[in-house]
């Protein structure tokens, strides 16, 4: 199984037509057996004359650890799920579930810019992707272009776009990483050992350019009369 052909997802906040920010910020599950980490990439504001928008797209780095476990863990699994809120509305919508993947721990899961070799009853395995890590992002929202991938269940464009003239629209888009470690694969007989879950969140900014107009020109006055 290619993760990244299963999942089509996956990442902290990044950059794309919308996205160019940095300053990550860490989430931490509260579980005494393991801890995930979220990082967040919060992208820069962007106006357009039309208050519309390409894309939106990510990347980042999942972490899981795990600790003094009964039984040797052999299998790793993780879900990527996100939510809006729009602008002057006090509730989220759904959570949208992007994708889900899982693979054998110490064994060939994962890519060459991931770590998952670690098993047993401790140890972490970590996902790296998007451009701020040198690899591709993820679109969110809108077109694909070929060196980013797609997701599953993307949003439209249209959730952060403002049609007002001279408007400023802020879109809360909250992400849910969900990870697991089992003893066996999952759905075949493995076991859940443990689970942990991170959330952060990010804000697209969407500015609709102000119209404006200017005119210019010159007059010439002359006169004409009969002066005979």
């Amino acid at each position: 199984m290619e993760r990244r052909d299963v999942l089509k997802t996956v990442g902290t906040i990044g950059t794309a037509t919308v996205a160019g920010g940095i300053g990550a910020l860490a989430f931490f599950g509260g579980s005494a057996a393991a801890k995930s980490t979220l990082e967040v990439h919060e992208p820069e504001a962007v106006t357009t004359d039309d208050g519309t928008i390409e894309r939106v797209s990510f990347g980042g780095r999942f972490k899981f650890e795990w600790d003094g476990l009964d039984q040797d863990a052999n299998y790793g699994w993780y879900q990527t799920e996100t939510r809006v809120r729009q602008q002057g509305e006090s509730e989220f919508s759904s959570w949208r579930s992007h994708g889900t993947d899982y693979g054998q721990l110490g064994a060939s899961w994962g890519g060459g810019n991931d770590y998952t070799q670690d098993t047993g009853t401790d140890g972490y395995w970590q996902f790296k992707f998007g451009a701020y890590h040198d690899n591709e992002d993820y679109v969110l929202a809108g077109s694909v272009p070929d060196n980013m991938r797609p997701v599953e269940n993307p949003y439209d464009t249209s959730v952060f776009n403002t049609d007002e003239d001279g408007a400023e629209k802020d879109t809360v888009v909250e992400f849910r990483y969900t990870g697991r470690v089992y003893n066996g694969e999952p759905g075949n007989g493995g076991t859940r050992l443990q689970e942990d879950v991170a959330t952060g969140e990010m804000i697209i900014t969407v500015g609709n350019r102000a119209a404006t107009a200017t005119t210019s020109g010159s007059v010439r006055g002359n006169v004409d009369a009969d002066e005979s």
